[in-house]
């Protein structure tokens, strides 16, 4: 028995390590979003909203009345002694007071909605760019250990030329140096690979020993028109909503009832039908009716800024992120290639004895220098498609993120 538990756990720990290790972006921001307690909430308030689409169209509720007249006095007094009244009201909205509630109830739901669109972009962004610096962190880990280890190699190659009296004991400490410093840097950077995973594992959750591959082309998008334009948008017809809905409560409402009063000496009850409306001698809606108006103003003002804010931030989105690349495939295809091959010669060269200690340290520069900017051009790739993701959503973001 404990066999076989101890062989289904090992199986379950190779099937989990499997499974992390195969972990996809997209998978990434599933966790992300199963985590993430503003989206949870935004996903049950879709179920409030719900509720607020039924109230609204509803009659408010009834009232109920009961009254007592001339309880313990005699006949004498009245000459129907005492009577007891039962009487029902309800009251009823005019002006079409029910549909235009629900439609400012349809247009909060679709606010809600929205707000699941942005936060699931927002997020998914956000998983893009904390994946991209652990990666890039990574990368300038692996290329300060290929420097460590080149490093190391030069101080074997003149430890023997000092041996053999080639070189004077101050260039061997300076390769020492040297070595000890790239040293000094890989572990640095080994522990800001850490800082930059456990970031990520506080967004994502579980992650596996190796950064996430990143895809480079422009995912695909939910919508041609930005969330921010359609935030103004709903903004405009939630705003435009309390305005009429403003409009139409200066009518009162029709209070209808409906009762029976059954007396002392007369059995048989006396049916009654009433109808009220409030004297509207001072208008009560001001106030709601000229803040309602302001707010529309200024949703439909905002809402023009948003269309022009917005396609001029896609527009330099897309300019970054085609500079980023076209950088990007300058550095892979002609830059990083000859500044290798450069390091190649100036080392062999530098070891060969043709050559001194600083030309070989310049040629180590400008292949550090390459990289960096190698490292630096892939963050601004991956920070622009963040970019777009964050204006216009992903697909599957938006499938993922809107699932109570």
């Amino acid at each position: 028995m404990r066999l076989s538990a101890y062989l289904l756990a090992c199986i379950g720990l190779i099937q989990s390590s499997l499974s992390y290790a195969d972990l996809s972006l997209l998978q990434a921001r599933q966790q992300a979003f199963l985590l993430d307690p503003e989206l949870q909430a935004l996903n049950h308030l879709q179920s409030v909203d719900r509720v607020r689409l039924q109230q609204a169209g509803r009659l408010p509720n009834p009232a109920l009345a009961v009254e007592f007249d001339n309880l313990g006095a005699p006949s004498a007094i009245d000459g129907d002694g005492a009577s007891v009244e039962l009487r029902y009201s309800q009251d009823v909205s005019l002006n079409n007071k029910r549909a235009l509630r629900v439609t400012l109830a349809q247009a909060e739901q679709l606010n809600t909605q929205l707000a699941i669109q942005k936060r699931s972009a927002a997020l998914s962004a956000e998983v893009r760019l904390c994946l991209a610096r652990w990666t890039m962190a990574d990368a300038r880990l692996a290329w300060q250990q290929d420097e460590q280890s080149i490093a190391q190699a030069q101080v074997r190659v003149l430890s023997e030329r000092l041996r053999a009296g080639k070189i004077v004991p101050s260039e061997y400490q300076r390769a020492v140096a040297l070595a000890q410093e790239t040293e000094a840097q890989v572990l640095g950077q080994q522990q800001m690979v850490s800082s930059a995973r456990a970031e990520c594992a506080l967004l994502v959750g579980a992650l596996p020993s190796q950064p996430i591959s990143l895809p480079k082309d422009l995912p695909e998008l939910d919508q041609q028109v930005a969330l921010s334009r359609q935030q103004a948008d709903v903004d405009v017809a939630t705003a435009q909503a309390r305005m009429v809905l403003a409009t139409a409560e200066r009518q009162p409402d029709v209070t209808v009832s409906v009762g029976a009063r059954r007396s002392q000496h007369q059995q048989q009850p006396v049916w009654l039908l009433g109808a009220s409306v409030p004297l509207t001698l001072f208008d009560q809606n001001q106030v709601a009716q000229s803040i309602a108006q302001q707010q529309f103003d200024r949703a439909t003002h905002l809402a023009r800024l948003a269309a022009q804010r917005a396609a001029l931030r896609v527009q330099q989105i897309h300019a970054q992120r085609l500079a980023a690349q076209q950088q990007l495939e300058v550095l892979q295809q002609h830059v990083l290639p000859a500044t290798k091959e450069s390091l190649r010669i100036a080392k062999m060269a530098y070891q060969a004895g043709k050559t001194g200690l600083l030309e070989w340290l310049e040629a180590r520069q400008v292949w550090r220098a390459a990289r960096e900017r190698q490292v630096s051009s892939e963050f601004a790739l991956q920070q622009a498609i963040a970019d777009l993701e964050r204006e216009f959503a992903p697909v599957s973001a938006v499938t993922s993120g809107s699932q109570p």
